[in-house]
């Protein structure tokens, strides 16, 4: 299936019209030299809860403050068991969505500390925010880092390499404000409002070396056999990253499936950052459409001139096509009409839309069985478990 033309019932990852979220590497603690590691930072977290107030950072509560726990990823709504007994719960500030739902509104301060191995050292480590309403302000043993305004939208993410203590236990500090930010009334429609927490995971991504592929966006080429890779680079440490490295890639038909291309692009030598493209012919390709979801892989490792891995990665991808002639939409060259169904702003359960890759894989089923082939998502980006789903379906 496909969700609207501009959020097409295919993921950001799914090439060529979307924008990419990227999936990076997504390898566990002691994992193999050279490869990236991730570490979860999910589970019972210290919490506290304030009014808002007119500072644009706000000022961070005493370490007493937090007489209570919350589960991370989570909504606060979903959790205000765990408050009932917190000093500040009575006087909490609770409004009212267009529903009518009653959701706490104000700051939720989030803290957690994990323990940062002297083995990072050399490399580069990024925490990601999940998905949090709506301004993000993230401290890391005290030191204000970083804000973000469009958590209603997309996850936060923050270069950690130069702040933390390397062999030490480092106490990270998320403040979420849900009355404030630019966004307006349509990414809140329906009867959540504006509930908050941070809903999706908190992560930090450690790569092999001493550089990291921050993003990779795949579309297709001259024609649904080619593809095209787009990719950003960064480098911490040593400012300029001379000419010497490259990028080793393959292309498979499944995570653990058959090679169906490989190759070697060579970097060009850069300053802090850098942006590069290449494209390759894969024979036996197949294009994704809402009949044939064909999905691939591909992956990536970053070597420097002595084969010493910078960074890696692993995306999934689709190819596909749209194009018109008048009022007539083409889908990889085949003529398609689309049958959507809109909305999709109330989830009854919990009142947020659901995190459940499994949820939306049921949804689509539905919709495929009584003739649909796109869903209208329009009042927010769709959760990432939304997305895979229809990529797959």
């Amino acid at each position: 299936m496909m969700i609207d033309f501009l959020k097409l019932f295919k993921s950001p990852r799914t090439a060529v019209v979307l924008s990419n979220v990227g999936m990076l590497a997504l390898i566990s603690p002691g994992a193999v030299a050279g490869e990236r590691e991730r570490v979860v930072l999910d589970g019972e977290w210290d919490f506290t809860y304030e009014r808002s107030t007119v500072a644009e950072i706000p000022e961070l509560p005493d370490n007493d403050a937090f007489d209570s726990t919350i589960q991370i990823p989570g909504w606060w709504d979903d959790q205000l068991d765990r408050f009932a007994d917190a000093r500040w719960f009575e006087s909490a500030d609770f409004r009212v969505s267009q529903g009518p739902v009653q959701y706490l509104a104000g700051i939720g301060w989030h803290r957690n500390e994990f323990e940062a191995p002297k083995d990072w050292e050399g490399r580069q480590i990024t925490l990601t925010v999940g998905r949090a309403v709506t301004v993000v302000n993230v401290w890391l043993n005290g030191d204000h880092l970083g804000a973000y305004d469009y958590g209603v939208y997309t996850p936060f993410e923050l270069d950690l390499t130069e702040h933390l203590r390397l062999g030490e236990s480092n106490e990270l500090l998320i403040a979420v404000d849900n009355t404030k930010g630019f966004a307006g009334g349509w990414a809140y429609i329906g009867n959540a409002g504006r509930a908050s927490g941070i809903t999706q995971s908190v992560t930090l991504d450690i790569t092999p070396g001493d550089g990291r592929i921050r993003d990779l966006f795949i579309e297709t080429g001259e024609d649904l056999e080619v593809v095209r890779w787009n990719v950003e680079l960064e480098t911490p440490f040593r400012g300029e990253r001379t000419a010497g490295t490259a990028i080793e890639w393959e292309v498979l038909d499944g995570p653990e499936g058959q090679v169906m291309a490989t190759g070697t692009t060579a970097v060009p030598g850069f300053l802090r950052e850098s942006s590069l493209a290449w494209a390759e012919r894969v024979d036996e390709i197949l294009p994704w459409s809402d009949r044939d979801p064909n999905l691939y892989w591909t992956r990536m490792r970053w070597i420097d001139e002595s084969g010493a891995v910078l960074d890696t990665l692993e995306q999934r991808f689709g190819l596909r096509r749209y194009t018109y002639e008048g009022r007539r939409l083409f889908l990889n060259g085949k003529p398609i009409y689309l049958r959507g169904s809109f909305g999709h702003y109330y989830f009854p359960e919990h009142t947020n839309a659901p995190t459940d890759k499994e949820i939306w894989r049921e949804v689509f089923l539905r919709l495929k069985s009584l003739g649909f082939n796109f869903v209208n998502f329009p009042a927010q980006v769709a959760p990432v478990e939304m997305l895979e789903a229809a990529d797959e379906e």
